[in-house]
């Protein structure tokens, strides 16, 4: 029952260990788009950072991460509208927040270098204005939370995230590669099944020692 236990105590440890939050630091020069599989927009932005070696970290807001989307729409003031984009500058601040899809790589990649961790500057469908710095801890918080758990990230994020993201001209859309690398989630997983398979051929393996003594 000891050997039993402790078995299982591991595979709670292995499940701890492969869990991973994004952090602001890991998302420096990167940009988390929120947005939606059928939204042409989004699917311009995408090609145009994948295009461009932008590092992005993609949200489909119709799988997952509605409420952080509705949570950054209502903190800003900001119109229903996609996709919303929040740029993590070099520093790991996230120094703007953006609902449009502006097709120029070289605007979004001036934005990286800037060295201010004092506001955030807001662009709203071509108005922009400045917003309370203070929102940015709760605005980092809700950014991780979403990257994290279902972001889809670009070949050259920063963020531990493998999965490789494409624009699709049939539906409009953002779908993930095939044959892609897993996500983070998808990872611990398999490694929970592997290790709880494990467990259960060892406890099987050690009552049949002890039935044969």
């Amino acid at each position: 029952m000891r050997v039993a236990q402790a078995l299982t105590l591991l595979v709670v440890l292995a499940i701890v260990a492969g869990a991973h939050t994004a952090t602001a630091e890991e998302l420096r020069s990167c940009v988390v788009v929120y947005g939606d599989s059928k939204c042409h927009a989004c699917e311009s932005l995408l090609s145009l950072f994948n295009e461009n070696g932008i590092c992005y970290v993609f949200v489909d807001i119709t799988r997952c991460g509605e409420a952080e989307y509705r949570r950054i729409v209502e903190m800003f003031s900001l119109k229903r509208a996609l996709p919303l984009s929040v740029v993590f500058t070099e520093s790991g601040w996230p120094g703007y927040v953006i609902l449009a899809a502006y097709l120029n790589a070289g605007w979004w990649k001036s934005l990286f270098p800037d060295p201010r961790t004092d506001s955030i500057t807001v662009f709203d469908l071509g108005e922009r204005r400045k917003a309370d710095a203070s929102l940015a801890p709760e605005l980092i918080e809700v950014v991780k939370r979403s990257s994290s758990t279902c972001g889809v990230a670009s070949t050259t994020t920063a963020t531990t995230a493998t999965v490789t993201a494409t624009a699709t001209t049939a539906t409009g859309g953002v779908e993930r590669v095939a044959g892609s690398p897993p996500t983070a989630v998808e990872v611990v997983a398999v490694a929970a099944v592997t290790v709880a398979v494990a467990v259960m051929v060892a406890v099987a393996v050690l009552r049949g020692r002890g039935a044969t003594k």
